[in-house]
């Protein structure tokens, strides 16, 4: 057999059309076809993909022997209407509790921040404030976190669908597409209003710097910040839950196989490099009983550090692959 007739015929074994092959090999229909009807070869790089993906071994494909002796590829979960419909209304259900448990996580600090600011006003012992300001941020953490595990625990049942690869009815595809046509307005309107808040987060502290305001001015403005990134950040979650369920039905963007199999490492990363900056922030407050400074120091330079170091991590995971 030709390299053409294995791999149409490892195709048919896994009952995909030459467009669910296509879409996952991210190519067009008509090359499928040219190289299962002979007319073109795949390049080096598709033929080691059409490889893992059928679970064959590349000799396999490349030499004139039987299809049928090679390794049999792993049966993939097919993705039913059902299953389909159920994730997106979860995800659609799940978008505002996120939303509100991400901005209770951004402005977890504000309570301490604030109550130092009116400790200092008032001239009070700042430990006083800054204990109690410490029990509503660890509260307000504890709901969070929460809210994330309920929203977990709904979803692990479809969880298949982000974190393995699968078999798309062609109903499937085209609901996913739909959402995203039907949701394109209110997704770009959602990440306008999260722009924005990110865009202006900045302005309360450069507007206390420009007036020269004193500490307890210098708090709030920093507290407005936090809120204004708080308010940001939901409004791209609220905007893009339905956005990202739809890639992962139609397996792009961020749920493409490569990286569903980088998920758990990433995942694992992120939960790791929280944790360390909640930690180091627990740390300097405990060391310096300045729990405002600590959160002033500690949470914009671990926001503004979390993209670099998590796509250095994710290219060092790709070499470490390879």
């Amino acid at each position: 057999m030709s390299l053409g007739e294995n791999i149409s015929d490892l195709r048919k074994k896994q009952g995909w059309s030459q467009e669910e092959l296509a879409l996952k090999l991210e190519v067009t229909r008509q090359s499928v076809s040219k190289w299962e009807s002979d007319q073109s070869v795949p390049d080096i790089e598709r033929i080691i993909a059409i490889s893992r993906l059928f679970g064959v071994s590349t000799d396999a494909l490349l030499l004139d022997a039987p299809a049928a002796t090679a390794t049999a590829a792993p049966q993939l979960r097919r993705l039913t209407l059902a299953d389909a419909e159920a994730y997106l209304q979860l995800r659609r259900r799940h978008a505002p509790q996120l939303a509100r448990a991400t901005f209770a996580c951004i402005t977890c600090a504000v309570p301490l921040m604030l109550l130092g600011a009116l400790t200092e006003w008032r001239g009070l012992p700042e430990s006083s404030g800054g204990g109690a300001g410490l029990i509503i941020l660890l509260l307000l953490i504890a709901w969070a976190v929460s809210r994330y595990i309920n929203c977990d625990g709904e979803l692990r049942p479809l969880q298949y669908i982000e974190r393995e690869e699968f078999i798309a009815d062609a109903a499937v595809i085209a609901l996913a597409e739909d959402t995203l046509i039907r949701e394109n307005e209110r997704i770009t309107a959602g990440e306008r209003r999260g722009t924005t808040c990110c865009i202006l987060c900045p302005v309360p502290l450069l507007v206390a710097a420009f007036l020269q305001a004193g500490d307890v001015v210098l708090a709030l403005c920093t507290c407005l910040l936090l809120v204004l990134v708080g308010i940001g950040v939901g409004q791209f979650i609220r905007a893009g839950e339905l956005e990202e369920a739809a890639q992962a039905l139609l397996q792009t963007a961020d749920y493409t196989p490569q990286r569903k199999r980088e998920k758990p490492s990433m995942e694992a990363f992120s939960g790791g490099y929280w944790l360390l900056a909640t930690a180091i922030f627990l740390a300097l407050g405990f060391r310096t009983d300045l729990w405002r400074d600590a959160a002033i120091v500690t949470w914009p330079l671990a926001g503004l550090l979390f993209v670099p170091c998590r796509m250095l991590f994710r290219a060092l995971l790709r070499r470490f692959n390879k």
